[in-house]
Formats: structure tokens, C-alpha cells, sequence
């Protein structure tokens, strides 16, 4: 594992991520720093990663994850010693701190959402579209897995031409895995969270990918 990592983009730049310890103490609200982290979504990125490295030490990233680390990016026009990451390290390092205190320390849990809301959110125009390309997304992978599963198959030649009917039954997998977040954090769920959400009923009804 390494505190500092250096990306070359191909185009004359490099992307730096920096990695700081956050403190496993409580906020001004009694809610652990670290588990503030994770809540927010700070340093989330769009494909739910907490990192830009393609590669990186799987520990490492597990320690994003769980907000016991949080990177810092960076983007420079030259590359940089190691002496020079060092010395940037440092150098920003009170700047994050104050970030992250800024930011989290009078962060709360959200409110999950009710069953009521649950329950209306089910005829949410935007969650039914989403879901429907999502399903359809899936339908599609499951059509190209090398081992085919002949109940995963025979459902998604359906779904890829007809995805909405099935909406409004697979909106529920999405509701039911995120009960813990309230209405606004399931309305900007990314993408990655709907493909998840259904993936991961397909696999309950019909089973794995063999």
C-alpha cells in the first residue's frame, strides 16, 4: 500500500491521488468521521468507486470503502518525484483535514426513507425509467454470458424487447436494497446502483450466471 500514487494520462498529464487516514473519532453530531465519510458519498465517483486507480492493492481499496482512507486528486502538467509526492503530500495535508472537518462534522445518517414513501416512489416516472434501462442492460449481458443458464436466458429474450412491464416488479429490488437511504439519496442513486439492484434480483429468482 502507498500513501501516494501517480497516473500517466497519456496526454501530457498526470492524475495524483493521495491517500489520508481519516480519524476514527466522533463528530460534533456523535457520528463517526469515518462512517460520516461513507454516508456522503465525498470522493464518490460515478461508477461507485472511491477511487480513480484502475489498479490499486485491494486493501488499500477496502480502506476507501470503509472510509478508513480518503483520496485526495490531484492533476498535474509535469511528472513528480518521489521526493516531490512526498513533499505535495504534506503540503496538502491540512488542506483535507480542514476539508473533511468542513464537510462532516456536523453531518448526520439521513433519515431512511418510509415505507410510505417506498410505497409512493414505486410510481416515480424517473425510477421506472431507469429501471426499465437497466433491466434491459442486464437482459442483454445475461443474452452473451459464455455459460448460459437456461432460466436466465428465457427471461431475458423477453426483457431486452419489452423491459417496462417488468419495471414496476424489479423497482422494488431497488427500494428494498437501499431502505436505508431516504427519498433524495435514492432518486440521485448513479446508474451502477440500478444495474446493481437488479442484477442482483435476477440472480435471487433465477439464479447465478453458471
Amino acid at each position: 500500500m502507498s500513501d501516494t500514487h501517480q497516473v500517466d494520462n497519456g496526454d501530457g498529464t498526470f492524475s495524483i491521488a493521495l491517500h489520508y487516514p481519516v480519524p476514527d473519532i466522533l463528530n460534533d453530531v456523535g457520528m463517526n468521521y469515518r462512517a460520516a465519510l461513507v454516508a456522503s458519498e465525498i470522493g464518490l465517483l460515478p461508477d461507485g468507486r472511491r477511487t480513480m486507480l484502475v489498479s490499486i492493492n485491494p486493501a488499500e481499496e477496502s480502506l476507501l470503502d470503509t472510509g478508513e482512507l480518503y483520496e485526495h486528486r490531484l492533476s498535474q502538467s509535469s511528472l513528480l518525484t518521489q521526493l516531490q509526492l512526498g513533499a505535495l503530500y504534506v503540503s496538502e495535508q491540512p488542506v483535507v483535514f480542514q476539508l473533511l472537518q468542513d464537510a462532516l462534522q456536523d453531518f448526520e445518517e439521513p433519515d431512511m426513507a418510509t415505507y410510505t414513501e417506498q410505497f409512493d416512489l414505486r410510481q416515480n416516472s424517473t425510477l421506472l425509467n431507469r429501471i426499465t434501462a437497466a433491466l434491459a442492460d442486464a437482459a442483454n449481458s445475461i443474452l452473451n454470458e459464455e455459460t448460459p443458464v437456461l432460466e436466465r436466458v428465457d427471461w431475458a429474450k423477453t426483457a431486452i424487447i419489452l423491459p417496462k412491464p417488468q419495471a414496476a416488479e424489479f423497482i422494488w429490488a431497488l427500494l428494498v436494497q437501499n431502505s436505508s437511504a431516504d427519498v433524495d439519496a435514492i432518486l440521485a442513486a448513479p446508474d451502477t446502483a440500478f444495474l446493481a439492484a437488479v442484477n442482483t434480483a435476477i440472480d435471487q429468482r433465477f439464479g447465478s450466471a453458471a
